[in-house]
């Protein structure tokens, strides 16, 4: 799995996630415990990435232009 506790940025410098990625499975009887994926980052553009099956995901606001992505 990807470090996601710290993100090396151009210049070798490490910082610290921006937000906070989390699951709850949904059962029978409400949900599961909580499960701290890793760190998120929001980007220059918006949008937030947190580290996901060997890539990324991206998270954009629902309001933004699906284009400009």
């Amino acid at each position: 799995m990807t470090d996601t506790t710290n993100q090396t940025q151009a210049n070798g410098e490490k910082r610290k996630p921006t937000h906070r990625v989390t699951f709850q499975q949904k059962t029978k009887n409400g949900y599961g415990p909580t499960v701290d994926l890793g760190g998120g980052w929001q980007n220059s553009k918006g949008g937030i990435n947190f580290a996901f099956a060997g890539g990324y995901i991206t998270i954009w606001p629902a309001d933004r232009d699906q284009e400009a992505g």
